[in-house]
């Protein structure tokens, strides 16, 4: 078996090294007959493996780094 990263094996706080993915779209209903794309962010603690997802409704950089500075605000 291979070595895992240092990263994964160093003793560290949770989510002080993180790995960040997106998953999307998926539809969501915004009224009875109209959907909307929405996009997941997918933050996950490379020391626990804790995952944290985040919402964001477009795949712009300004949507991105709000869902980051949320992500961060709460961790």
């Amino acid at each position: 078996m291979a070595t895992l990263p240092r990263d994964r094996v160093v003793e560290a706080p949770a989510f002080s090294q993180v790995g960040m993915d997106f998953a999307g779209p998926l539809y969501v209903r915004v009224g009875r007959k109209t959907t909307s794309p929405r996009y997941v962010c997918l933050i996950t603690c490379m020391v626990t493996r804790a995952v944290h997802l985040e919402l964001v409704p477009q795949m712009t950089t300004a949507r991105v780094l709000q869902a980051l500075r949320r992500f961060m605000a709460r961790r």
